[in-house]
């Protein structure tokens, strides 16, 4: 089996498969492959190690439409982006949405009902109001009191954010950053 750039890979094995999805192969220099994984981001792999058994291992997939597409969100003013999936599945996050609505925390309906306007109706754009809502679902994801709305908050961001749950502390840097210059 050949890997060039653009391959879309699944593994074999099925529990893994689950775990990590489709990858896009993003890149392939003489010693790595770089793929991107649906359900987990970016993971380098060694191509000495892999080519002797990548048969084994991959399976080609089929060219798709809705594969991940990563982009990388400056939350904060911190050097650390966080990787952002545009081609997040926008039914099951509508979904998780309502189903946020129905919870009875605090700020919930309110940031359910941002991410609908901003972030399923079309290609995101970083705005102040966008940095305000995915700081709003961060919240909820780190509340312990509310269980139901901090599940679905969890969900909502792994889906966002390649299996990675948004925290403030990925806001952190821009705020100690305004009290420097409010000063």
């Amino acid at each position: 089996m050949k890997i060039k750039l653009g391959s879309t890979l699944a593994y074999k094995d099925p529990q893994a498969s689950s775990l990590y999805g489709i990858g896009v192969v993003m890149g392939v220099t003489d010693s790595e492959y770089t793929i991107l994984w649906s359900l987990r981001g970016s993971k380098r792999y060694r191509r000495s190690i892999l080519d002797k058994n990548l048969e084994d291992v991959f399976q080609k997939g089929q060219d798709r439409d809705d594969l991940p597409k990563e982009r990388m969100l400056q939350l904060g003013a911190t050097k650390s982006p966080v990787a952002f999936n545009e081609n997040y599945d926008r039914e099951k996050v509508k979904s998780l949405c309502e189903a946020l609505k129905k919870s009875k925390a605090q700020n919930a309906k309110k940031v359910a009902d941002s991410l609908a306007v901003d972030m399923l109706t079309g290609k995101l754009t970083l705005r102040p109001a966008i940095k305000t809502t995915l700081r709003q679902l961060a919240a909820l994801c780190n509340t312990q009191k509310s269980g139901d709305a901090a599940d679905v908050a969890q969900q909502i961001s792994r889906e966002f954010f390649f299996g990675y749950i948004i925290q403030d502390s990925d806001f952190k840097q821009l705020e100690a950053d305004k009290s420097l210059t409010s000063s």
